[in-house]
C-alpha cells in the first residue's frame, strides 16, 4: 500500500486528459481541502482559546528576551521565504523544473496544487477564526492581527518539502536524495516554526495545526490525480 502510495506516478506514466485532471482537482481536491477546512475551522472556534492553550504567549515572551538585529535579520529571511509570495513562487519554479525534467504536465501540476489547496485552507480558516495574536510581545512582520490561527507559514513549508520529499522518493534518485529532502523539510520547517514565534505572530498551536494542515494538503494533492498502478506509459 505504501509502496503504491509512492510510486504511483511512476506506476503509471500516461497522460491524462486536461478535462479528467481539472475534475479530479474540483472532486479529490477541493472537496477534502474544504472537509478538512470545516474542521479547522471547528477546532480553532470552539475548541481552542482565544489567548492560546494554557498561558503560550510565554514561549513568546521567552524567545523574544533574546531579542538581536541579527536574528531579526534571520527570522524576517525565513518567514519571508515561505510567506504569501515565497511559498507560491517556489511552487511555480518547482512545476517549471518537473515539466522540463519529466514532460509530464500533470506530475508537474501536483506542487501547485498542493500549495493551492494548503493556502485556501488557511487563508479562510485565518479569516473564519479570527484568533488574536500572541500577548505581551511585539508583532515583528506584517499581516493581519486577527489571523494568527493557524500557522500559514509553516503549512505552506511543510506541505512543499513533503510533496518535494514524495517526488524524490517516487523516482530513480539514490537513496540518500529523499532523506536529505527529509532532513531539509525537517530542519525548514524548524527554522519558520521558530522564527513565527520569534516575530511574535503565532502560538505554539497555531504552529502545530500548520503542520496537520500542510501534511493533509501533501497528501491530498499527491493523491489528487487519478493513477492506476501497472498500466504504464503503453496503455
Amino acid at each position: 500500500m505504501a509502496g503504491s502510495f509512492v510510486r504511483r506516478y511512476r506506476d503509471d506514466t500516461s497522460e491524462p486528459t486536461k478535462r479528467s485532471v481539472a475534475r479530479d482537482i474540483a472532486i479529490r481536491g477541493l472537496l477534502p481541502a474544504l472537509a478538512l477546512l470545516a474542521i479547522v475551522y471547528l477546532v480553532g472556534e470552539f475548541v481552542l482559546p482565544r489567548e492560546g492553550v494554557g498561558n503560550e504567549s510565554v514561549v513568546n515572551q521567552q524567545l523574544q528576551a533574546g531579542l538581536t538585529p541579527t536574528l531579526d535579520l534571520l527570522a524576517l529571511a525565513a518567514s519571508q521565504l515561505f510567506g504569501v509570495i515565497g511559498a507560491p513562487l517556489i511552487a511555480v519554479v518547482a512545476v517549471v523544473v518537473l515539466w522540463l525534467t519529466t514532460r509530464q504536465w500533470w506530475l508537474a501540476l501536483v506542487p501547485l496544487v498542493a500549495v493551492a489547496l494548503e493556502a485556501l485552507v488557511y487563508q479562510t480558516a485565518a479569516l473564519l477564526v479570527a484568533r488574536a495574536r500572541p500577548e505581551g510581545v511585539e508583532q515583528m512582520d506584517f499581516g493581519l492581527p486577527e489571523a494568527s490561527f493557524p500557522s500559514g507559514h509553516v503549512g505552506a513549508t511543510v506541505c512543499l518539502m513533503a510533496v518535494f520529499t514524495l517526488l524524490a522518493l517516487a523516482s530513480d534518485k539514490p537513496r540518500w536524495v529523499p532523506v536529505a529532502w527529509a532532513v531539509a523539510g525537517v530542519v525548514a520547517v524548524v527554522c519558520v516554526g521558530a522564527s513565527r514565534l520569534y516575530l511574535g505572530m503565532h502560538h505554539v498551536s497555531d504552529l502545530v495545526a500548520g503542520l496537520l494542515i500542510g501534511l493533509i494538503s501533501a497528501v491530498i494533492g499527491w493523491l489528487v490525480i487519478r493513477r492506476h498502478p501497472g498500466r504504464g506509459a503503453a496503455s
